[in-house]
């Protein structure tokens, strides 16, 4: 899950008195599991799929919830619904083992920046949110619903099911694209922010973004008082 802020655009957009049409976008990315990227959307335009950033997101019968941080700071744990009439959702979970550690992607933007726009522009978006599948909890003929934990959440997890290394990050972080952008297809590092490094921590241009997976690189990008996604486990003892 991401710390990143909103793109100045969607901010600007969210202060004005008259605001576009927020359009909420999913993927579950299932890549990880030797599957593909699977986008949808809650929103349509006739039957149409909704375009952004070169990717179209047909609409597909879905509900979330429960991506709201509790009074006390807990983790989200958000529930997705994925419906089942046309067994979609018994699709995916027979083609992926109930997909447990797919990635699931919530991306949030305005109608004027949408693929055809006028304003089109794939960079502005909220914050990014970056979640795991951890379980099924329900399966019938109606949906399929599947728990959801933070991506750097990993208590309660049983082991060995991922490796544990104290100082290096497994999460795949972003690519450059080539035209001065990132590719953030396949990407399970929650990332998005304008500054570019090296693997020595050294400032570079977007096309030499490279992250060296160490808590050191993480902080570089988050800051040290944000908090931070970091996908190893630097606080365990080294094994001997």
């Amino acid at each position: 899950m991401t710390t990143t802020t909103a793109s100045p655009k969607v901010k600007e957009e969210s202060q004005k008195l008259s605001l576009d049409t927020r359009i909420t976008l999913y993927q579950l990315d299932a890549t990880g599991l030797g599957g593909e990227v699977h986008p949808f959307t809650t929103t349509s335009y006739g039957d149409k799929p909704v375009s952004f950033d070169g990717q179209l997101y047909p609409p597909q019968d879905i509900q979330v919830e429960g991506f709201e941080y509790s009074a006390e700071g807990a983790l989200p744990q958000p529930l997705v619904r994925i419906g089942n009439v046309t067994s979609v959702g018994t699709g995916l979970v027979i083609a992926y083992g109930d997909l447990l550690g797919a990635v699931f992607r919530r991306i949030r933007t305005y109608k004027r920046f949408l693929d055809g726009e006028v304003d089109a522009d794939p960079t502005a978006t909220f914050q990014h949110d970056v979640f795991v599948v951890s379980r099924k909890s329900a399966q019938n003929q109606k949906l399929v619903e599947f728990e959801l934990r933070a991506a750097m959440d990993q208590q309660g997890v049983r082991l060995p099911r991922r490796q544990v290394m104290k100082n290096v990050c497994p999460l795949k972080y972003r690519r450059p694209d080539g035209s001065g952008g990132f590719d953030y297809t396949k990407a399970t590092c929650p990332y998005a922010g304008e500054n570019s490094y090296d693997k020595n921590g050294t400032p570079v241009a977007a096309s030499n973004d490279v992250c060296a997976k160490h808590l050191a690189a993480c902080r570089l990008r988050f800051g040290d008082h944000a908090e931070i996604p970091f996908g190893g486990f630097p606080g365990i003892a080294q094994v001997r």
